[in-house]
């Protein structure tokens, strides 16, 4: 996996910070199904290179089911998700309209007077995969957690808080709402919910996936299982789409409950999704595991970063730094001990200059630049804290390095830019504050 930094936009500063490394194995650096072709290309190539797997069924499975969302919800207006639909369909009239897909039928039921509607979409195994209901007068048994047809797009976000994505069709059908972490939408027009849809769940999909590709012989051993199971939850992380990588480390976790780099990438993806909480329980149970392991130790101290508990996350980039010193830890960062080291240095340095000790601080850039005197966003977090201090002349130096090192570094620009406009700002001040005390001598 690349080392990479990336900003923390949320801490209302303009740093950069050091990533999290993941622990691998079989070299594992993908990940997130997005339902295209060339994704789902890069796939099939990555499990047949890297894991030496041939799953041509999978890479249909994974074009045919979008990898939507984290289970919530198994059962809506009396329709359980993943039910026979030979079972239930007597329950129902004829359908009023069917559409054939190429991976599911779609079955829709409408009102007396065509204003409401329920669709019930099958999957080709014959199981119900979603259910949704359309219109703006509701039935009791048509709630989803309290919203119904009809609740306003206020009560919506009170109840489930805000989306993850939210995309304007048209002003007949309106705005939907997507909650990546579950498997449900709701559409909603006019600020009024109109439609809620639930969904197969994700690790159901996956599920399906694992068992048809289990059933072949090569994936017989649990090794071989559990070695699959991990490089595909490291493909849909390294395309951030963490709710499927948490789902398929989930699956792998029930057979091999103790497997460190599947809690810890875990561990990761809850991070990514700022879920710090969750990702400092499973960091706990990986080290409980493997203690003095510096990825672990060093991916809790972000986590604590992201918190604003200084203290804490002090103390373990520190023990990160002796264990780095003296590894006794089983897995090895796919990143360099040198970078590691660099980061674990350069974001003491952002915690101490955020907690307000701007000289322990710069003791801890300075040493990070005793390593790598050309590092680049080391530079950057220098200048930055030169700024925040208003010593511009001090920022200014490291921007002038930084931008001979790398002329187009956007950042470095965008930031010596605001300097020097805070200074001619602060020069056209006095001027005027001189020319007013002028006037009134005068």
């Amino acid at each position: 996996m690349l080392f990479f930094i990336t900003s923390l936009p949320e801490e209302g500063h303009d740093k950069y910070q050091a990533s999290a490394p993941d622990c691998h194995s079989a070299g594992a650096i993908w990940h997130s199904v997005t339902g295209s072709i060339r994704e789902a290309t890069q796939l099939i190539i990555y499990l047949k290179n890297c894991l030496k797997i041939k799953t041509y069924f999978l890479l249909i499975t994974l074009l045919l089911n979008s990898c939507i969302a984290y289970a919530d919800f198994f059962q809506f207006t009396g329709v359980e998700i993943g039910e026979d639909w030979e079972n239930i369909k007597k329950e129902y009239p004829k359908p009023d309209q069917i559409q054939k897909k190429d991976h599911s039928s779609m079955y829709a039921f409408f009102d007396e007077d065509k204003k409401r509607y329920k669709i019930i979409e099958v999957g080709k195994d014959g199981k119900v995969v979603r259910v949704q209901v359309t219109g703006n007068t509701p039935l009791k048994d048509e709630s989803l957690n309290g919203i119904q047809l009809g609740d306003s797009k206020e009560k919506l976000f009170k109840n489930f808080g805000e989306p993850d994505e939210s995309e304007f069709i048209d002003e007949k059908w309106g705005t939907v709402h997507h909650f990546r972490n579950s498997n449900f939408s709701f559409e909603t027009n006019k600020g009024i919910v109109t439609s809620i849809s639930v969904n197969r769940s994700l690790k159901a999909t996956l599920m399906r996936i694992l068992f048809y590709e289990f059933k072949k012989e090569k994936y017989k051993s649990k090794d071989e299982r559990i070695r699959y199971m991990l490089g595909f939850g490291n493909y849909f992380k390294s395309k951030d789409n963490y709710h499927a990588a948490i789902a398929m480390f989930d699956l792998l976790l029930e057979t091999d409950p103790n497997n460190i780099a599947a809690i810890v990438n875990r561990a990761n993806s809850f991070k990514e999704i700022k879920r710090y909480d969750v990702a400092l329980t499973e960091y706990s149970k990986a080290l409980k595991l493997s203690p003095d392991n510096y990825i672990i130790l060093y991916n809790i101290g972000l986590s604590l970063y992201h918190t604003f508990e200084y203290t804490g996350a002090i103390k373990h980039f520190k023990l990160a730094l002796k264990a780095i010193e003296t590894p006794s830890s089983k897995i090895e960062p796919v990143v360099g001990k040198k970078q590691l080291l660099i980061s674990c240095l350069m974001n003491l340095g952002n915690v101490y200059d955020d907690a307000g000790d701007l000289e322990m601080a710069f003791e801890y850039y300075d040493l990070a630049l005793a390593i790598d005197n050309d590092n680049l966003y080391v530079l950057y977090n220098y200048a930055v804290a030169y700024k925040n201090d208003d010593q511009y002349a001090e920022a200014i130096r490291k921007l002038d390095k930084i931008l001979k090192i790398d002329p187009g570094f956007e950042r470095g620009i965008k930031l010596l830019n605001e300097i020097q406009d805070i200074q001619m700002n602060s020069n056209d001040s006095t001027r005027k504050k001189s020319k007013n005390k002028s006037i009134h001598s005068n």
